[in-house]
């Protein structure tokens, strides 16, 4: 889907390095830069300036080796909703400590934050662990007819400046504690013969 967000897990300066195939895949080349977690799938195509078959191949492959995951375009006006796995997520330390380093420090990979949570665990001041805390209140607040962009502004206070709503959903989605919820109106037919 054009319209879909390529973010990556891992570091993508070392992604295929080892393999024959990336020293000389153009499009991978060309694509591998551009990737950001912000541009969706047309513009890289657009900016690196390659068909659209090979730039869907080549993102194809960055999925298939772990490398990226695709997810829908950010727009506050998405609706999202938890799913069975935020109770797993409000029980685990851990997995609150890698939504709050995702979702305030940009240089963070979803790979890096992994590493992260696990060697400075212990050390975690209490502020942060209530930072944690407010993120997964708000998991908890998604969902019905609510959009990402109202629930945010209805809570915003209670978060760090530094906070950013694109990762925060983007984490969410790669750990399967939100789902997006897709509106489709249906046609009813009122006149009966």
């Amino acid at each position: 889907n054009f319209s879909q967000v390529p973010v990556p897990i891992m570091s993508l300066d070392y992604v295929g390095r080892d393999q024959a195939w990336h020293s000389s895949d153009l499009a991978l080349a060309a694509i591998i830069p551009l990737i950001d977690g912000v541009r969706h799938v047309q513009a890289i195509i657009e900016e690196a300036d390659i068909d659209s078959f090979i730039a869907q191949q080549a993102l194809m492959e960055l999925v298939q080796f772990g490398a990226i995951i695709l997810v829908d375009l950010f727009q506050y006006s998405n609706e999202y909703m938890p799913t069975h796995r935020l109770a797993e997520y409000i029980q685990d330390e851990s997995m609150r400590l890698k939504c709050h380093y995702y979702t305030t420090r940009y240089s963070e990979t979803l790979l890096s934050v992994e590493k992260r949570a696990s060697k400075k665990q212990e050390r975690e001041n209490t502020e942060k662990e209530l930072l944690g805390l407010n993120l997964v209140a708000l998991y908890s607040k998604l969902g019905g007819a609510v959009s990402v962009g109202s629930m945010l502004s209805d809570n915003m206070k209670c978060l760090d400046p530094r906070f950013d709503a694109r990762r925060w959903v983007t984490f969410g989605i790669a750990y399967g504690i939100i789902r997006r919820i897709h509106l489709y109106p249906i046609y009813i037919d009122t006149v009966r013969s």
